[in-house]
């Protein structure tokens, strides 16, 4: 091609370069009108768009198009759903307790995931952020942010402690009639706190909801001592036996006295029979078998028991089973009075069950001889007189008791020997008594209770002692008449037509009456105890003094200014009724020789009183109440232990006051 050819290519081709560039720029400009254009709108688009952008989701929950209001309570109903039923549950055994996930502070949280789920597609430039928005299978998830609290460890876990933690109980025990209730405690228990805080913690962490086991640690306990419980219920069987009490004793009031009451009470006592007691025992192998193979807290051990052979029966068999002694003197029915207050007394005396060591006394079990009380005046001895006294008899009971008491070999612990000899018991058996100063006392030796019966058949009293003899040995009184006391004799003159005289009968002059007149005695009492017959011992019993009283001589006759009996030469009574003449001297009133007692009123050479020394019917002691002529021993008395001076060695003036008959 030449050069012109070449200039017009170039023409041409520079023609076409315009053209092209011409329409590039209108091109060009076109798509900068149009590009500004969409910028605008897709910015306006952006801008406009306050929802989450499509596709966007949080939780499981779809936040398209959503507000944020609406996204945040979209995002708290999903955390309700979530974890609104979720706990933990810390257990230890049964004992459960709950701590909620709302108590966890266990929830989605709303704001920050709303704030991450309206942050997408607004990164970076409008444009992208618009073809986000346009894009329709965008999608994102926002990672869910939950939030948690360990506050509600702590006071959770010191709640469950209250729940868990136990004190230890020590075994303990108590004895039936025929088991033993055993408990075997419980062991005390303490929560592992420490480590319960962190297990729970790490579960709250890792949202691990379900149960939390709990730990305890053991606290010490005592132990149960089966030998401790053998000895405390071992015992033996035990027969029948009985039992000595107060007089205020029963069955209900027992527990009130202890052994050490009973063994001291120095008072009068009851019997009861008592019902033997069984042995009781456990097997301690077998019982520690039985507790070491139960699981269960109360264990029943049984008790071994071997009953005893009843003697209940055979023990009150036994009881007044027979008769120790028995003993009978002789009364006058006559004496109404008299008679009558024996058997006032004897009513109080009958049916009196005395145990043994303990002392009867006749005065507290008779009471006061009083009027009020049913007794009768009747004829005592008192001041050496012999008078009339309310009560007077009763001592020949108590006379007649002292004899039975010797017989059955019991011990008088205190006796009198009346003042004057009596006709019922002989020398030395009597025993007197009187209210507040002189009484008879006898102590029960033997190892049974006894019970004295008193009976009168007509002009009989006896009295029998019952009790359980324990040997073949039989006993008898034996007195002997030591010596005799004479009486003094003494003359008294009563002036004629005094009181004095008329009192005694006395109208005449030289008319006599006599009264008194009680010998004397000395006596010693002796027991004698026999076996098969055969005499084995001979024991002193008492020694007795009986008192005698004077013989007066009461004559009538008209007496001197000095109370002298007026007499003529001749030493006869002046009779100063009768006329000079006749004033010979009677022939009862002879010279002073013939005014000495008669040979019938002199004691007898025996040393027993003369007949004419009985007592009289005029007040006096009745016939039957003279000293025995026979000197018989009575049956049985035995001394008293207490080194009291025997009873007729006791001061006069003690003997003096008593109310004997």
């Amino acid at each position: 091609m030449g050069e012109h050819g070449i200039r017009e290519e170039k023409k041409g081709m520079n023609k076409g370069l315009k053209i092209g560039i011409i329409v590039g720029a209108v091109v060009l400009a076109a798509a900068a009108a149009a590009l500004g254009g969409f910028s605008w709108y897709a910015n306006k688009t952006v801008t406009e768009y306050d929802a989450i952008y499509p596709g966007v989701e949080a939780a499981g929950v779809d936040l398209s198009g959503m507000s944020r209001e609406e996204a945040l309570d979209a995002i708290r109903t999903k955390s309700a759903a979530d974890f609104g039923d979720k706990e933990f549950v810390l257990v230890y055994g049964d004992i459960r307790l709950p701590v909620t996930a709302g108590e966890a502070g266990i929830s989605y949280d709303a704001d920050a995931m709303v704030d991450a789920a309206a942050a997408v597609g607004r990164e970076g430039l409008f444009l992208r952020s618009f073809a986000r928005l346009k894009d329709k299978k965008a999608a994102d998830s926002i990672e869910s942010v939950i939030t948690r609290s360990a506050d509600i460890v702590e006071p959770k876990v010191a709640q469950f402690a209250s729940l868990v933690n136990t004190d230890a109980v020590d075994p303990g025990y108590v004895i039936g009639r025929t088991a033993i209730r055993v408990d075997k405690g419980v062991e005390g228990r303490v929560l592992d706190e420490d480590t319960l805080k962190k297990d729970l913690t790490d579960r709250i962490e890792s949202l691990a909801f379900g149960d939390v086991e709990a730990s305890t640690r053991p606290t010490a306990q005592g132990t149960l001592d089966l030998q401790a419980i053998y000895d405390e219920l071992y015992c033996e069987p035990t027969e029948s036996r009985i039992l000595y009490v107060p007089l205020d004793w029963t069955e209900e009031t027992a527990d009130r006295y202890s052994e050490e009451d009973l063994a001291n009470y120095k008072g009068l006592h009851k019997y009861f029979v008592t019902k033997g007691s069984a042995g009781k025992s456990i097997d301690i192998a077998a019982a520690k078998a039985l507790l070491e193979g139960s699981d269960d807290r109360y264990c029943d051990i049984p008790i071994i028991i071997t009953e005893p052979q009843d003697t209940t029966q055979e023990i009150e068999s036994m009881l007044f089973r027979d008769v120790l002694s028995t003993w009978t003197t002789k009364l006058n029915t006559g004496e109404v009075n008299r008679t009558h207050n024996i058997d006032l007394a004897s009513r109080a005396i009958d049916g009196t069950v005395v145990c043994p060591t303990d002392v009867f006394s006749y005065n507290q079990t008779v009471g006061p001889r009083t009027g009020s009380r049913g007794y009768r005046d009747a004829k005592i001895f008192v001041q050496g007189e012999i008078v009339d006294g309310t009560g007077g008899g009763i001592c020949q009971l108590s006379s007649t008791l002292y004899i039975a008491t010797l017989l059955a070999n019991l011990q008088p612990t205190e006796r009198y020997p009346h003042r004057f000899a009596v006709s019922y018991t002989a020398l030395g058996q009597d025993a007197t008594v009187a209210w507040n100063s002189l009484d008879y006392k006898f102590k029960n030796t033997s190892n049974w209770p006894i019970r004295i019966e008193v009976s009168r058949s007509g002009g009989k009293l006896t009295v029998t002692i019952r009790g359980t003899k324990e040997d073949d040995y039989e006993y008898k009184l034996s007195s002997t008449q030591t010596g005799t006391i004479n009486y003094n004799k003494r003359t008294v003159y009563l002036q004629v037509g005094s009181a004095a005289a008329n009192e005694k009968g006395l109208t005449r002059v030289g008319q006599k009456k006599t009264e008194g007149g009680i010998t004397g005695y000395t006596s010693t009492t002796k027991l004698i105890k026999y076996l098969n017959g055969e005499k084995i011992s001979e024991t002193f019993v008492n020694n007795s003094t009986y008192k005698t009283q004077d013989q007066i001589v009461y004559i009538a006759a008209y007496l001197d200014s000095a109370g002298k009996p007026i007499k003529d030469a001749k030493g006869n009574l002046v009779d100063k009724s009768k006329p000079a003449e006749t004033e010979k001297p009677a022939e009862s009133e002879k010279p002073a020789e013939s005014e000495k007692p008669a040979e019938s009123e002199k004691p007898k050479d025996t040393g027993k009183p003369a007949e004419s020394e009985k007592p009289k019917d005029t007040g006096k002691p009745a016939e039957s109440e003279k000293p025995k002529d026979t000197g018989k021993p009575a049956e049985s008395e035995k001394p008293a232990d207490t080194g009291k001076p025997a009873e007729s060695e006791k001061p006069e003036e003690e003997e003096t006051s008593s109310e004997g008959d």
